[in-house]
């Protein structure tokens, strides 16, 4: 029989906060899961580390590949590995404290029309230090789509909400992640028009920020494609276009109403102030890559 939850796990070179991820899985007071790892390739100890813990617990399934197939497939790939009714990504540098499984597995068992559940989240530190708290905003209760994405749309930002628990089958209704910046907030998005989220009013997960953060060394959105696909150096890139596209293709897709659709796309318009000048950003940098090719030629 397949475990109630399943955990992802996606790793590369992750040994510095790896142990202490681990143990915070492993020490779940909620023990019927499995925790699924996918090693992408890593070039230090991540490898010999899972290894290790693979061998004391038998939930752990440790998959190794054989080449770097790209953070967004990898991300991807451990939900495909997964057999949970429920499911949760993890991350090698946070921790979540003992009783956060269980308390997410609650709240969706007992309220069966909930997408998602997830824990306040609380920052902490490279030495685990408590820097700070976090006002997720995403307790999507309205049960109305379209208010449920504008709140998704409007107060998104960390987007600690992907590491909250979700029903696997509404997970499979989404294309999972794209592979371009911000692809994640595009998925909660896609989520928040499948039902409600709910948000446990208790401190239980810890989001560690360091200087390693894919949003402190790449700040921009040219920066951050190039990190997830290196083959993109030097070519014509639309990352906010494929953002905005990743939006209206989930208003598209949603099994929602037609009224509902249109008040999704209406919405957008809080999508441009924020991100407009992206796209307009994405074209300048396009001409300006054909102005160089032209004048080396």
């Amino acid at each position: 029989m397949p475990p109630r939850v399943s955990v992802g796990l996606p790793l590369y070179n992750a040994e510095p906060f790896l142990r202490p991820c681990l143990d915070s899985l492993l020490s779940q007071t909620f023990r019927d899961f499995e925790l699924i790892i996918s090693d992408n390739a890593s070039t230090d100890n991540t490898g010999s580390i899972c290894l290790e813990y693979a061998e004391k617990d038998p939930r752990i399934r440790y998959f190794r590949n054989l080449q770097n197939m790209g953070i967004i497939a990898n991300f991807n790939r451990v939900f495909e590995l997964s057999q949970g009714e429920y499911f949760r990504w993890a991350a090698s540098d946070d921790v979540c404290a003992p009783a956060m499984l269980q308390a997410l597995v609650d709240a969706l068992d007992r309220r069966h029309e909930l997408v998602l559940s997830y824990a306040k989240t609380r920052l902490i530190d490279e030495k685990n230090q408590l820097v700070g708290q976090y006002d997720d905003r995403m307790n999507l209760q309205s049960s109305f789509p379209s208010a449920r994405f504008l709140q998704a749309l409007y107060e998104l930002r960390m987007v600690n909400v992907t590491y909250g628990l979700s029903r696997s089958r509404f997970i499979r209704l989404t294309p999972l992640f794209g592979n371009y910046p911000s692809s994640d907030l595009v998925f909660v998005a896609n989520m928040s028009l499948l039902g409600p989220f709910e948000e446990i009013d208790q401190p239980l997960f810890f989001r560690r920020t360091h200087s390693e953060m894919t949003m402190q060394k790449y700040p921009s959105a040219h920066e951050r494609a190039i990190w997830m696909d290196p083959s993109l150096k030097g070519k014509r890139i639309f990352p906010s276009w494929r953002f905005l596209f990743g939006y209206l293709s989930a208003i598209h897709r949603a099994p929602i109403s037609q009224g509902e659709k249109i008040r999704c796309y209406l919405h957008m318009r809080y999508w441009l102030d924020r991100w407009g000048p992206g796209l307009w950003e994405d074209l300048r940098m396009a001409l300006n890559n054909s102005t160089s090719k032209n004048n080396g030629q």
